[in-house]
């Protein structure tokens, strides 16, 4: 099925620093007859005057159509924006990542979108450590799966402990470990008590950063217990590395039914730009990467008859699992910091929602049924719970 975010896959493929001139060269031939015969003279008679009067024509095209200036200023932005990501987050060229040579550990790695990120990288050769409260894997493609608590530090350090002793230090750090629970924020405590939602922040929020803050250690220089780190020097594991983190879209589309879910993720955002910030300034490293993916709806065990699919599958088509991994090796593979957004409409949204006046936003949630994402599942489904 074609979809928006394929369309711009494709148009993010044209317009990328290599393929955009050759791109243009095709559009402005599609559009101008000047330029196929100019192309045409080039072609049959290649001289020096040839290639001049192509550049020359080209130029002209440019300044009278509309369809080459927009396509120019897309393929200048978006230049512009990934110089300034690798300029202000990065500060380093990217790296070739052998995989063979890295250890990746990956929290809730079970299964889900860590279990699909751990069968790839499985694939191409990591060494891959999962780090869940289930006893195993669905995939059984790990080399290590450790069962741990997100939440508790002093289970996270001994997981890293027997990730030391088989495999050596971590340069992938991945946390994708994560719960949702669908309540309204007046619930009646003595049916949906508080602590029923505040589960969802405790993994979420203090689960993520717990745990990259364990296993971030092995990507910044060593240091000695009681003594504070030198920051700045040689990462301890020889190379740095790449912490990626999963929250959502759902704190820029924050529907009924959801309000602790949107909470956590929406600290994780926080929680990303503020340690994406403190790698440079604090910890003055140029050998950490740090990223975010923010998915909406993902067709998953855990989404599973709990939300209801967005009509507009054009724009907003339910993510596989797959899917999701794929963008995730490729943010991994590219050595590059970045905040990511699947399908690409919800990039649209995390720009549009903060900056538009939430009545309006409100009116186009309902005008699209969205408020039913969850509602619907809420008020058919749940029943009074125990203490959580």
């Amino acid at each position: 099925m074609v979809t928006a975010d394929g369309l711009v896959h494709v148009a993010s493929r044209l317009t990328s620093p290599t393929a955009s001139p050759l791109a243009y060269v095709g559009l402005a031939a599609v559009l101008s007859v000047k330029v196929r015969d100019a192309l045409n003279s080039l072609i049959y008679f290649p001289t020096r005057d040839n290639a001049k009067g192509v550049l020359g024509v080209l130029w002209r095209a440019l300044n009278d159509n509309a369809w080459l200036k927009v396509f120019v200023a897309i393929s200048a932005i978006r230049f512009i924006n990934r110089l300034g990501q690798r300029i202000i987050y990065d500060r380093a060229a990217p790296r070739t990542i052998q995989w063979s040579e890295h250890v990746v550990v990956i929290s809730g790695g079970a299964r889900g979108i860590g279990g699909g990120l751990a069968e790839k990288l499985a694939d191409k050769g990591a060494k891959v450590v999962t780090i869940d409260k289930l006893e195993r894997t669905d995939h059984a493609r790990e080399d290590l799966h450790i069962v741990a608590d997100v939440t508790s530090e002093e289970e996270l350090l001994a997981a890293r402990a027997q990730v030391h002793e088989k495999f050596g230090l971590v340069s992938f750090v991945v946390s994708c470990a994560g719960i949702a629970r669908h309540c309204m924020v007046l619930d009646p405590p003595e049916q949906f008590p508080a602590s029923y939602s505040t589960a969802i922040h405790r993994v979420n929020i203090d689960g993520t950063y717990t745990f990259v803050k364990v296993f971030g250690q092995d990507l910044l220089p060593a240091y000695n217990k009681g003594q504070l780190r030198v920051e700045g020097g040689q990462p301890a594991n020889g190379f740095g590395g790449h912490i990626l983190m999963i929250a959502s879209g759902a704190p820029y589309s924050p529907l009924p039914a959801n309000a602790s879910y949107n909470l956590s993720k929406a600290g994780v955002i926080t929680l990303w730009q503020s340690l994406n910030f403190e790698l440079d300034a604090w910890h003055k490293t140029n050998n950490v990467r740090s990223s975010i993916i923010c998915p909406l709806m993902v067709h998953s065990k855990m989404t599973e008859g709990r939300m209801l699919e967005q009509k507009n599958q054009f724009l907003f088509p339910t993510l596989t699992i797959d899917k999701v991994a794929n963008r995730m090796v490729d943010i991994l593979e590219k050595d590059q910091s970045v905040q990511a957004h699947l399908p690409a409409a919800a990039y649209a949204i995390s720009l549009i929602s903060p900056n538009t006046p939430p009545y309006f936003m409100r009116a186009i949630y309902k005008a699209l049924g969205a408020h039913q994402t969850f509602m619907q599942w809420a008020a058919k489904e749940r029943n009074p719970v125990a203490d959580h």
